[in-house]
């Protein structure tokens, strides 16, 4: 059965792919929306297409961060409210902060999102995270920002 996404389903899910000896620093829900300039014709035909077209493109990840690696798993969520089951579980990638750094990974905390980008891997890397998914979805992602800023000398 599905249930409402929290901490501890994140930790679970996110603790399946760890090394032996790892162990999670940070942890957050996080979006990778489509690109605007694909579902903005869907918008001028009318709102309603473009809205369920930009949410059927949006891509969800829980993302977390260890003393050495970056991990994001990409999952499918229900319509009906943010659920997750674990057999829905779309891909994962797991990069080494190390890799980060090459790829010329940016990383920030705004007003509103936290985001880490990094064209130069692939898959690409375009997280969002919103400030209102949870009371602890802001302060886990501009602690991720800072171990990402502080691994690659930023």
């Amino acid at each position: 059965m599905a249930t409402k996404l929290s901490p501890q389903m994140m930790e679970d899910v996110l603790c399946e792919y760890l090394e032996p000896g790892e162990s999670l620093r940070h942890m957050g829900y996080a979006v990778n929306p489509p690109n605007l300039l694909i579902v903005l014709p869907l918008f001028v035909l009318a709102v309603l297409p473009g809205a369920i077209a930009y949410q059927v493109m949006m891509k969800h990840y829980i993302v977390g961060t260890t003393d050495s690696r970056l991990i994001a798993v990409r999952f499918k969520p229900s319509w009906k409210a943010l659920t997750v089951k674990a057999k829905e579980m779309a891909d994962v990638v797991a990069v080494p902060f190390a890799q980060l750094s090459a790829a010329k990974t940016k990383a920030r905390v705004g007003k509103i999102f936290t985001v880490i980008r990094s064209k130069d891997l692939s898959p690409v890397l375009h997280l969002k995270f919103h400030r209102a998914y949870s009371k602890t979805n802001r302060p886990e992602s501009a602690a991720m920002v800072e171990q990402i800023k502080g691994a690659t000398g930023q």
